[in-house]
């Protein structure tokens, strides 16, 4: 009893002091781009969701529904894509055309690897899509410029001051953050909002294709009318995160964009990041469960059951006491062997005979009346006929017979014994 004492001791502190342990250790922040509602990493979207639930004039949610099942609604709608590898199909981008009809608005921030080609279906729907291949963002990276003191450490987001809204400002970003651009069709009306660094509308421009392609090698945001509806396309979806939310500077870009979308209630889907953006990255199995409210209560009752079950189970125990069975009723497995061996050995009469003895006490036992006793036939018969219903005749022939068949020295056939055992049975039954 003492050593069991000890070992349900030691089991809880052990325990204590695990939950102790994973609880005072330092947090450690996932750098990996998820851009998921519930993540409060910096490349999440905890913060800048929170943040514009509460900004956006006309109300803004997050979902996971596709841009077919949002155009299916009959209102007037904004809707958010952010995601660093965006995958359209030409039956989302249907969709987006579906939205636009109605006056709504969607913008994307994201980055696509087109890799030159220009017959992408994004810039044929839309004047305007995302060109050139995406910046992998390196912690490691941005670290060692700091500590160098690097001078190409950080760029400049300007906005365009011909948006008729907000004047002329520019943003320092940590380059880390940057990645692609946005190349635009020449042929089709389109407004530059921002871009990063020195850039004019005169230069920079890449021609293909009868210079009808141009691409604007700083371009980061710009916005095509198509209809009463409006598509915004944003490059360097890693500015659009908790980081950038919580950076000053990064914040008021991030509320500028969004401003664009103030007169719709904006729907930002979750829809279409990738498989390994959605993951939440944890620190450690222990730390996951205890951030998941319902999975930490599993674990805590979990513990406690073992807890409860080590307690009962570690009293102290006395030896197993047998089972002591009572005497069995063999008479009905006895009967059937001795029947069993009559019935091999034919011996018919002589089963005939016990079968008589037997009926001749029950009658006794029932009637007080002795069928062996043949001084006396006209009384036995007379109650038995009076008992069972029969004829005297019928119970006298069968009394006669059965008196023969006792004393008689041969074998009957295995037809007779059954006529005379069916008789008796029936006279027992009506008695």
């Amino acid at each position: 009893m003492k050593g069991s004492r000890i070992f349900i001791i030691c089991i809880t502190a052990m325990v204590i002091i695990l939950f102790m342990v994973q609880l005072q250790m330092p947090k450690q922040f996932s750098w990996k781009p998820t851009f998921a509602h519930k993540d409060r990493n910096p490349f999440g979207c905890y913060v800048v969701d929170s943040i514009l639930s509460h900004t956006m004039p006309m109300g803004y949610t997050v979902n996971a529904k596709s841009l077919y099942e949002l155009s299916q609604s009959d209102r007037r709608q904004g809707v958010l894509i952010v995601s660093n590898q965006l995958e359209l199909t030409e039956t989302d981008y249907k969709s987006v055309k579906n939205i636009l009809k109605r006056g709504g608005k969607v913008m994307i921030i994201g980055e696509e690897h087109y890799y030159g080609d220009l017959d992408s279906i994004m810039i044929e729907h839309f004047g305007i899509c995302f060109s050139g291949n995406s910046r992998v963002f390196s912690l490691k990276g941005m670290k060692q410029k700091i500590e160098n003191q690097s001078t190409d450490l950080q760029d400049t987001i300007s906005w365009n001051d011909r948006d008729g809204i907000y004047p002329g400002r520019k943003y320092s970003v940590y380059n880390s953050l940057m990645g692609n651009s946005i190349l635009t069709d020449t042929v089709k009306q389109i407004d530059y909002i921002a871009y990063y660094n020195e850039w004019s509308e005169a230069g920079g421009e890449n021609g293909y294709g009868g210079n009808r392609w141009i691409s604007k090698s700083s371009l980061l945001a710009a916005r095509h009318k198509i209809g009463r509806g409006e598509v915004i396309l944003v490059a360097c979806p890693l500015v659009f995160t908790n980081y950038g939310m919580i950076t000053a500077n990064t914040a008021g870009y991030i509320h500028r964009l969004m401003t664009l979308m103030k007169d719709v209630p904006v729907t930002r889907t979750e829809a279409y990041m990738q498989t390994e953006e959605k993951a939440m990255t944890e620190r450690s199995p222990l730390r996951y469960f205890l951030g998941q409210p319902p999975l930490r209560w599993a674990l805590c009752l979990t513990l406690l059951t073992i807890l409860i079950f080590m307690v009962f189970t570690a009293r102290r125990r006395q030896r197993i006491i047998p089972v002591v069975k009572g005497p069995q009723n063999k008479s009905l497995e006895f009967i059937q062997l001795i029947g069993t061996l009559y019935f091999h050995k034919h011996d018919n009469t002589d089963l005939v005979r016990k079968k008589f003895i037997f009926f001749s006490e029950e009658i006794r036992r029932r009637l007080m009346v002795d069928v062996q006793d043949t001084n006396d036939n006209d009384h036995t018969f007379t109650i038995l006929s009076r008992t069972t219903g029969m004829t005297y005749e019928d119970i006298a022939t069968i009394i006669k017979d059965l008196r023969i068949v006792y004393y008689y020295e041969g074998n009957i056939t295995s037809k007779e014994m059954r006529q005379y055992i069916d008789k008796m049975n029936k006279i027992l039954m009506t008695s």
